[in-house]
């Protein structure tokens, strides 16, 4: 990912955990579209990473 849409969504990315799920709106940018920038991103609640560290939670 290379940018936030606005600084909502930089907020939100900043203070997810490792293992949080979080639901994303993306579109591509730059000159190939080979780089994503996240429009929206909203925390699934109740949900965990498989690859989440177990003492975190």
């Amino acid at each position: 990912m290379v940018e936030c849409g606005d600084e909502d969504v930089k907020t939100v990315l900043d203070e997810v955990e490792r293992g949080d799920v979080l639901r994303m709106e993306l579109r591509r940018v730059g000159r190939r579209g080979n780089a994503w920038c996240a429009e929206n991103a909203t925390p699934v609640v109740g949900l965990v990473s498989p690859g989440a560290v177990a003492e975190n939670r």
